[in-house]
């Protein structure tokens, strides 16, 4: 199963306004961080969050429409449906923290590899009549995380990076139509879980609300936003000592996903050269869900999903405290999402030695660096 390393926010200094001693620090200037982090949460994670929602939900529906008379066109809408959700969570990676940590959402919805053997027992089962009352119900009490989530879907909607039909691995079968049912409607609603988890419950459409509602799934009173919001108010608010905490937290996001796109995505099927140990290769979507990750830290540190109205990012923190380095950064995150895509089809290319992946994964460990070293800075 597929792991993520998180480091402690200890190691993050957490005195705000501490200034670093490189010369090319600019004149210090005062930073609303309240307000980046006001700008952070609603600029940048809810709407990443309600888009992924939303685009489950659609996902969940056009499963749903599967039956004895599926065609080829029935599953291509669900796998446009599936990657435009999958771009959305790609796109959410540098915020892992917080419900999505808190919930186990995040290996609940993309563990990987994905526990084949073990699934092609499930479907001969419910194929041969020995799971009776199949539903998300039983997705959620029985399975782990192995067996559900993005990469479950992908394995019965894809086949050799594209859509199933009859010419490629055959449509799906009933078992598997059963199958992906149930675990999309898991998938919607974790997504709607995470939206409704950092905005509020009352802040979802009344549809989400129904949804969670019937899963019995239950939502904090009090939306994680304001923890991110308040942080420094006091223990009845929010988790964070001060807003610097919370800001070395969004940081450390940043940090950590670089990291894991370089040394764990890229680096760790191109050194075993076995296909399986890729991300998503039933789709051969890995390029773009590294590329999206990149984005997510892109977002978050420009501030963000639209970047005609970016405003409130740590890029604003980061230039009043060292001008050089937010130049430095803003460069390094295209120099990242640029060489993956040089890489073309991951799938093709898992080799330590290939050049372009080579030079993806000393793209995404220089944006690593640059971003540790604002670590000084908080």
């Amino acid at each position: 199963m597929h792991k993520r390393y998180f480091a402690p926010l200890a190691a993050v200094s957490l005195v705000f306004g501490l200034a670093c001693s490189s010369s090319s620090k600019t004149a210090e200037t005062p930073v609303d961080t309240v307000s980046l982090l006001d700008g952070f949460t609603n600029t940048t994670v809810i709407p990443t969050y309600r888009s992924m929602s939303d685009q489950a939900t659609a996902l969940a529906a056009a499963c749903q429409t599967f039956g004895p008379g599926i065609t080829a066109a029935d599953v291509q809408t669900a796998c446009d449906r599936w990657a435009a959700t999958r771009e959305q969570w790609e796109k959410s990676e540098a915020f892992l923290f917080g419900p999505a940590d808190y919930y186990s959402l995040d290996p609940a919805l993309d563990s990987w590899p994905l526990d084949k053997n073990k699934l092609d027992q499930e479907l001969a089962k419910i194929a041969n009549g020995s799971i009776t009352g199949f539903n998300a119900a039983y997705v959620r009490n029985n399975y782990d995380e192995t067996l559900k989530g993005f990469h479950a879907i992908e394995y019965v909607l894809f086949r050799n990076g594209a859509p199933r039909t009859a010419a490629n691995a055959g449509l799906p079968s009933a078992a598997e139509i059963t199958y992906v049912k149930a675990v999309s409607e898991v998938l919607r609603d974790d997504s709607i879980t995470l939206e409704a988890s950092w905005a509020g419950f009352t802040k979802v459409s009344a549809q989400k609300q129904a949804f969670l509602t019937q899963a019995g799934i239950s939502i904090p009173s009090l939306p994680y936003s304001d923890e991110m919001i308040k942080a420094g108010q006091g223990s009845a608010v929010s988790r964070f000592s001060s807003p610097a905490a919370a800001l070395g937290t969004v940081l450390q996001g940043c940090i950590d996903i670089s990291e894991e796109v370089g040394n764990a995505k890229i680096a760790g099927p191109a050194a075993t050269g076995n296909i399986l140990d890729v991300e998503s290769w039933y789709s051969w979507n890995s390029t773009l869900d590294f590329q999206n990750n990149i984005r997510s830290v892109e977002n978050t540190y420009l501030g963000g999903v639209d970047a005609s109205t970016r405003n409130k990012g740590l890029t604003v923190f980061v230039a009043a405290k060292n001008s050089g380095l937010d130049a430095e950064i803003r460069t390094r995150i295209s120099a990242a999402i640029t060489a993956i895509g040089a890489m073309g089809r991951f799938e093709d290319r898992l080799s330590a030695t290939d050049p372009k992946v080579v030079a993806a994964i000393a793209a995404c460990n220089d944006l690593r660096t640059s971003l540790i070293k604002v670590r000084a800075l908080i």
